[in-house]
């Protein structure tokens, strides 16, 4: 199978869901549940991202996604106005001494990268692309895994 779609959305949480809606209905029929969950939860991770700093570049408001599948095989695309970051800094450390000092936010990439297969990001002149691909595990592995475990 193979299709493409692309969604233009504001910048809010209400749209973020509505597109996560539209993404796991395209996806329904692909793979275990385990990674349609995996992917979703790194699809809002990016989208959040994009709705809260997504805008502040002075570029466009909207954000555009565009979802990619062949077979098995996802590829998301998430661009944004926002200004240029860098999402592979090396991830924050955990001091489990001190639990109360944790910041509130700042895992999500780290999250996404280790949930995708791969993530690519460019920024250019109308802001950031972060791409993320995912295989899907096909369900009959996912049921070999829990008979042998």
């Amino acid at each position: 199978m193979s299709w493409q779609a692309t969604i233009v959305m504001e910048p809010s949480l209400l749209e973020v869901r509505r597109t996560t809606q539209a993404l796991m209905g395209a996806i329904e029929d692909i793979g275990t549940e385990t990674s349609r969950c995996e992917l979703e939860l790194a699809f809002v991770e990016a989208c959040t991202n994009s709705a809260k700093h997504g805008s502040k570049g002075g570029g466009r408001r909207d954000i555009r996604v565009t979802l990619q599948i062949e077979d098995a095989f996802v590829e998301i695309a998430i661009e944004d106005g926002g200004e240029e970051f860098d999402p592979f800094e090396e991830e924050r450390k955990i001091d489990l001494e001190d639990l109360a000092s944790l910041p509130c936010g700042g895992y999500g990439l780290g999250l996404i990268r280790k949930i995708c297969d791969s993530v690519d990001y460019t920024h250019n002149a109308f802001g950031n692309k972060l791409i993320l691909r995912k295989r899907l595990t096909p369900a009959s592995t996912e049921r070999m895994a829990v008979r042998s475990a």
